[in-house]
């Protein structure tokens, strides 16, 4: 490693991610939950967990779905499917 920690080498990582994703679907990064880098990001007044974030952009998911699937989460509070079960049925 040309002296980066993997701290910082990771973080860079998420810091492209999060650009892409921010201009897919032109919105803005407002801050991470407890400033933990990678975990919870608060996005357009939603909270996002990177995991999602990621997934939506290393599989090119159409620009809507995962706006669709958090207007959907707040329809049912017994089951709230996770990003990933959604897609598989709403693709």
């Amino acid at each position: 490693m040309k002296n980066q920690s993997l701290k910082e080498r990771y973080e860079k990582l998420v810091d492209i991610y999060i650009d892409q994703f921010c201009k897919k679907h032109d919105v803005e990064l407002e801050f991470w939950i407890g400033d933990q880098v990678g975990e919870t990001a608060c996005i357009a007044g939603y909270f996002l967990q990177f995991e999602d974030i990621r997934h939506d952009i290393d599989n090119g998911i159409s620009k809507c779905k995962i706006w669709d699937w958090l207007g959907n989460a707040g329809e049912s509070e017994e089951h709230i499917m996770n990003y990933r079960n959604y897609l598989k049925g709403n693709s």
